[in-house]
């Protein structure tokens, strides 16, 4: 996966669940294991770069398992974030 945009790569916010890419790419909306209101919508910041995506359902299902549309229902998910110190 390619990050286009970098400075929307992770957004957070007490409101909802972590969010990618600015758009969002994948948004975790409040609640997310009760409702289908989190999203993938690529590509906005985030594509492949040997398989370029568009705005359809492959995308969607392709990174997040949606498979009506582009919402889905969360049953569990973790965020890591990895950083890098050059020694």
């Amino acid at each position: 996966m390619t990050l286009i945009i970098p400075q929307y790569a992770i957004n957070c916010n007490s409101n909802y669940g972590s969010t990618f890419g600015g758009g969002a790419d994948i948004f975790i909306a409040d609640k997310c294991n009760q409702n289908q209101s989190s999203y993938a919508n690529f590509p906005h910041s985030y594509n492949y770069s040997s398989k370029p995506y568009t705005a359809n359902q492959q995308s969607y299902t392709a990174f997040s398992g949606a498979t009506a549309n582009y919402n889905f229902r969360v049953t569990e998910y973790e965020v890591f974030k990895v950083v890098y110190e050059q020694l």
